[in-house]
């Protein structure tokens, strides 16, 4: 992390000062690594996660396109904003800003609001949406209006892609209160490693293992 030198620059003249013992150099050198291992593996997880948000907000973007979705093009574009905004916050991570962590973990339940409500949108759906959302105008309007054994068919299709819509938003939902909210509640907890990494390793020791990054 070439930046988080900068971040602590109130260092006493005493810390910048590397010791004279190769011995005691080593043991701060491995202190300090060993308080950074865990900024650089949070870091990583919020370049990964600013990919596939992104990624999974352009796709959604796209056949929402092809589709004329006005649903899926609002989601889509929520999804790169937050996708954005992780990324953004990840710079100010590396930068050394204490407020980064508990801001990413924010971003995450963000993403959490905007999916409860484009699932909860889908499953509380009136009957004709949900079956709009599984079969085409031309078979939703033929299913309406049949009459007799077809009529009796095509009310059990209904109900089945009720039950389908219901389950896969429904699968949705969870998985996505599950993973992020540990994600968000694994970017909370980095604070206190954040603060431990500058507040206790000295300014020589950040210089340098950030020239071996």
């Amino acid at each position: 992390m070439a930046t988080l030198t900068a971040a602590s620059a109130g260092v006493d003249a005493c810390e910048a000062v590397s010791p004279s013992s190769d011995d005691e150099r080593d043991a701060a050198l491995r202190a300090g690594a060993a308080r950074l291992k865990p900024v650089r593996r949070c870091s990583r997880v919020a370049l990964w996660s600013s990919i596939t948000l992104i990624g999974f907000g352009g796709m959604s973007l796209l056949f929402a396109l092809l589709s004329a979705d006005p649903s899926g093009l609002t989601v889509g574009a929520v999804v790169v904003v937050i996708g954005l905004v992780e990324a953004r916050l990840r710079g100010q991570l590396e930068h050394g800003d204490l407020r980064a962590p508990k801001r990413l973990a924010l971003n995450q339940l963000c993403l959490i609001l905007a999916a409860t409500v484009y699932c909860l949108t889908r499953l509380l759906a009136s009957p004709e949406a949900v079956s709009g959302l599984v079969f085409s105008p031309e078979t939703s309007s033929a299913l309406a209006d049949a009459e007799g054994s077809l009529a009796t068919m095509g009310a059990d299709l209904e109900v089945m892609a009720s039950n389908l819509v219901k389950l896969v938003y429904g699968s949705m939902l969870v998985v996505v209160w599950l993973a992020q909210g540990l994600l968000a509640l694994y970017y909370a907890r980095k604070s206190r490693a954040l603060a431990a990494y500058l507040d206790e390793t000295p300014e020589w020791v950040r210089a340098t293992l950030e020239a071996l990054d």
